[in-house]
């Protein structure tokens, strides 16, 4: 597994926290590869959830490293994030920039974790297996649609 195995997991359990109670299906996925590198560089895995609204997942290690965008449209409001900036369009637009991430942060809640007064609610491991099965099916489907 390589960069769609990577950093698809972090897409798509946003996504399952996006809109916990539905369960997301994998439609079509495909990894990309790039010469001399012996695993995939990334892929894409267009899914639904169970009430039939598409999401669509990307991810690359070439096209913006140490980078995210994220999109999410409905219909009254769009969400974008892009370097480090949360953008709402809709009725009322608004903006919002965050400064990047720290690891002393991480490092200020695992010690605050380890004095019992958790800074976060970790992800249950049904959650972490539910993610995992459904990297599992999009990274075989994109494999048996390689040449």
């Amino acid at each position: 597994m390589g960069g769609f195995g990577d950093l698809g997991t972090h897409l798509l359990d946003a996504l399952s926290w996006l809109r916990p109670g539905h369960r997301l299906e994998v439609e079509h996925a495909r990894v990309v590869t790039a010469a001399g590198v012996r695993s995939d560089v990334g892929g894409s895995a267009l899914l639904s959830w169970d009430d039939e609204v598409p999401a669509a997942v990307h991810t690359s290690w070439l096209a913006r490293p140490g980078g995210l965008h994220l999109a999410l449209e409905g219909t009254a409001a769009t969400a974008t994030v892009q370097d480090g900036t949360l953008t709402l369009t809709g009725g009322r637009s608004q903006s919002w920039t965050a400064e990047p991430p720290d690891a002393r942060r991480a490092l200020q809640a695992f010690v605050a974790d380890l004095r019992g007064q958790p800074a976060w609610e970790a992800p249950s491991t049904s959650q972490a297996v539910r993610v995992a099965r459904l990297l599992d099916e999009a990274q075989r489907m994109a494999d048996s649609s390689l040449p």
